[in-house]
C-alpha cells in the first residue's frame, strides 16, 4: 500500500516520500465519492509540493486545522481531527 501512495503524491503533487516516512492514520468510508480512503502521516519528503493535476485541483495552500476552506471535502475535517 505505501508503494500506491508514494506513487499517488509523486503523480499528485510532484514530492517523493521515502517509505519508511509514511505511517498509516486512519481509514475513512467515502460513501459519496464511493470509496474507502486510507490516509498516511509523511515525516519527510523531497521535493517541493505543487499542483501537477491541475484540471483536477483548483490550488494547493497550507492552512491552519482551525481555519479550513468551507469548501473543504466533508471527511478531511475528521481526518484532520485524528491526526490531533
Amino acid at each position: 500500500m505505501k508503494q500506491t501512495v508514494r506513487r499517488e503524491v509523486k503523480e499528485e503533487i510532484g514530492i517523493d516520500v521515502p517509505e519508511r516516512a509514511l505511517e498509516f492514520l486512519i481509514l475513512i468510508d467515502a460513501p459519496e465519492e464511493g470509496y474507502l480512503k486510507g490516509f498516511f502521516t509523511e515525516s519527510s519528503w523531497i521535493g517541493e509540493p505543487r499542483v501537477c493535476e491541475p484540471d483536477k485541483c483548483g490550488g494547493l495552500l497550507w492552512a491552519d486545522s482551525d481555519d479550513l476552506l468551507e469548501n473543504i471535502i466533508l471527511y478531511l475535517p475528521a481526518v484532520l481531527k485524528s491526526i490531533g
